[in-house]
């Protein structure tokens, strides 16, 4: 057991120490995530059977945030976390009603050195097409969560787009 413990010990020590380096990452393809839910009662503002728009907003924020964490998963410089900065140019197209089945989709379209820009569009889907309801843009930070005595921060992600010639 103690030979074990000893090789894994040596394992983790050189992952470690290969972390610390880390080779120049390659531009991604746009990170994506979608997501679907049946709009139920519950979900409705106060004109029933009109799906509540914070609902629908809620909706999106959370397929951008997904997305953006896989975005964020091969970043060199091990940015894991990001928090919401900025809801941008959100419209609303048609409404949602109850028993819509509602296809939520979060792209990763831009990225600065610590913000990511999500576009996410929210459909209904009915006999196999889809209709658009809601789309708009989303901007995340990279962010280092804080601690009891240090407080939390954006930090650089190290991450490009395809075609991004900035470096």
């Amino acid at each position: 057991m103690l030979r074990y413990c000893a090789f894994w010990s040596v394992l983790v020590l050189f992952t470690a120490s290969a972390a610390q380096k880390p080779e120049p990452v390659a531009p991604l393809p746009p990170a994506e995530a979608v997501s679907s839910f049946v709009a139920f009662p519950q979900d409705c503002n106060a004109n029933p059977p009109m799906v509540f728009g914070g609902k629908l907003l809620a909706e999106m924020d959370r397929a951008a945030g997904m997305a953006t964490r896989r975005f964020l998963l091969a970043s060199p410089c091990g940015a894991r976390d990001a928090v919401t900065i900025a809801i941008n140019k959100v419209t609303f197209h048609a409404p949602a009603r109850v028993k819509d089945l509602i296809v939520v989709t979060g792209r990763v379209v831009g990225a600065g050195a610590k913000s990511v820009t999500v576009r996410v569009t929210v459909e209904k889907e009915v006999e196999g097409k889809r209709e658009l309801l809601v789309d708009g843009e989303f901007v995340f930070v990279a962010y280092e969560l804080g601690t009891d005595d240090k407080k939390g921060r954006a930090i650089p992600h190290g991450l490009t787009m395809p075609g991004d010639t900035a470096k």
